[in-house]
């Protein structure tokens, strides 16, 4: 999808920087949903089951925002 700045305009804006952060977004949310769904499974808390819900959450839109990248990267 090109937005109005025609189809190389998105990779040429994306800093590498920013692609660290998304990256890390995503394994550092994976990890901690790891934690909280052991500690539901352990505890059977209904807030670890919500922070786990959150870490999910999270962990989705940061790699909705990597492919989002790759895929402008490409073209």
């Amino acid at each position: 999808m090109d937005d109005f700045l025609g189809p190389g305009a998105r990779s040429e804006r994306v800093r590498p920087e920013e692609r660290r952060r998304y990256q890390f977004g995503l394994g550092f949310n994976v990890v901690a949903g790891i934690i909280w769904l052991v500690m539901y499974i352990a505890t059977g808390a209904w807030y670890f089951a919500v922070l786990l819900a959150v870490c999910a959450v999270i962990a989705g839109v940061s790699g909705y925002a990597l492919m989002a990248l790759r895929s402008g990267s490409s073209g």
